[in-house]
Order: C-alpha cells, then sequence, then structure tokens
C-alpha cells in the first residue's frame, strides 16, 4: 500500500517481505527515510533496526514504525524506544 501511497508525489517505495530482503534492498541505498513493521515475517523492527545499526549508511536514517500492535506490544518488541508510529489501519 505503501508503494501506491508515495507515487502521486514522485516518491519511490521499495517493499520487502523479510529482514534479508530488506538489507540486501539497502545495500549501497541512501534512503531519505524508513517505515518498518514491528512484525517482519518471522523477525520484528528489532532485528532489522540492530542489523541496520551495524552499517554506518545507515545508522542515522530516520525511520518510523507502522504496526496496529498496542503500546505494550511496541514496548515488549523495541523496549525504549523514539520511533514516530503509524497506526495501522492506514486509509489511503
Amino acid at each position: 500500500w505503501l508503494t501506491r501511497l508515495v507515487k502521486p508525489w514522485g516518491w519511490q517505495a521499495i517493499a520487502t517481505h523479510s529482514v534479508g530482503e530488506a538489507m540486501a534492498a539497502l545495500k549501497g541505498a541512501k534512503p531519505d527515510v524508513l517505515i518498518i513493521d514491528l512484525f517482519i515475517a518471522n523477525e520484528t523492527a528489532a532485528d532489522l533496526i540492530k542489523r541496520m545499526s551495524a552499517l554506518p549508511q545507515l545508522a542515522n536514517v530516520p525511520s518510523i514504525l507502522t504496526t496496529s500492535a498496542s503500546d505494550s506490544e511496541i514496548d515488549q518488541v523495541l523496549g525504549s524506544h523514539d520511533m514516530p508510529i503509524l497506526r495501522k489501519p492506514v486509509d489511503a
């Protein structure tokens, strides 16, 4: 849904379905922002964030969390965090 949402503004979004796909898509990329779902296949946003933080070019990219999870579920997965949250469902 995100790729369709941003297209009218001339922006590009690349959708991935696993942490491995996301890391492959990010290899050599310089994204302006990342929108990360809390749960990614059998992994979580925390797994992706941990792998990204090991790469200097991705460590400081702004990220937005998207989820339908409750605040307590988010805290269980991410612990303390300062990511803005885009709540699902999103009307596009």
